[in-house]
C-alpha cells in the first residue's frame, strides 16, 4: 500500500512531500524524477511524456488480462502502456483535447473492445465504472493517476500555461 502511494506521488511529482521514509528512499525517488524529466526531451513533438511509465505500470499491472481505469489519460501513454501489456483500459479525461489525441493513438483498441474513453473529470470515476461494459460487475483491478500539468499544457501556448511564449 505505502509503494503504491509513494508510486502515485511520484506520478504526480510531489517529490518535496513529507513522506515518512528514508532519506534514501527520497533521494533515489528524486534521481528517478530527474532522470525521466531528461530523457522526456528527446520525445519533443509528442503529445505528453508521461514520467515514469515503466515502474507505474510495473507496479500496477498484477493481471494481465485485468481492467483498468487511467483517471487522467491525457495523451494516452499510460493507457498505452498497460493496453500493449493485456489490459483493458476504461480512460477518463476532461480536456477535450486529450480525448481527441489518445482517441487517434489508440483507435484500434476502441475498436477492439479493449479500451473505453468518457469525457468527465476522474471524480466521477464510479459512474463512468458502473457504466462501462468492460467492468461488468463494476469492479476494476486496477486505477492510475498521473496528477500534475501536462507537458502539452506547458508546449501548447493557446491552453494559457505556456510561459515561454507570448
Amino acid at each position: 500500500m505505502i509503494k503504491l502511494l509513494l508510486t502515485m506521488m511520484l506520478v504526480a511529482g510531489i517529490s518535496s512531500l513529507h513522506l515518512r521514509t528514508s532519506f534514501r528512499l527520497r533521494k533515489r525517488a528524486v534521481a528517478r524524477l530527474q532522470q525521466a524529466f531528461a530523457s522526456s526531451s528527446a520525445s519533443e513533438g509528442a503529445y505528453h511524456v508521461p514520467v515514469m511509465l515503466k515502474e507505474c505500470c510495473d507496479e500496477l499491472i498484477w493481471k494481465k488480462d485485468g481492467i483498468y481505469v487511467d483517471c487522467t489519460m491525457g495523451g494516452g501513454g499510460h493507457t498505452s502502456e498497460i493496453l500493449h501489456r493485456g489490459g483493458k483500459v476504461i480512460g477518463i479525461d476532461q480536456d477535450p483535447d486529450a480525448i481527441a489525441e489518445a482517441g487517434t493513438k489508440l483507435q484500434a483498441f476502441t475498436e477492439s473492445g479493449h479500451l473505453e474513453m468518457a469525457q468527465t473529470n476522474f471524480r466521477r470515476i464510479a459512474r463512468v465504472v458502473q457504466e462501462s461494459a468492460l467492468a461488468k460487475d463494476g469492479l476494476v483491478d486496477g486505477v492510475i493517476m498521473d496528477l500534475g500539468i501536462s507537458s502539452h499544457q506547458i508546449d501548447e501556448s493557446t491552453r494559457g500555461f505556456a510561459f515561454a511564449q507570448d
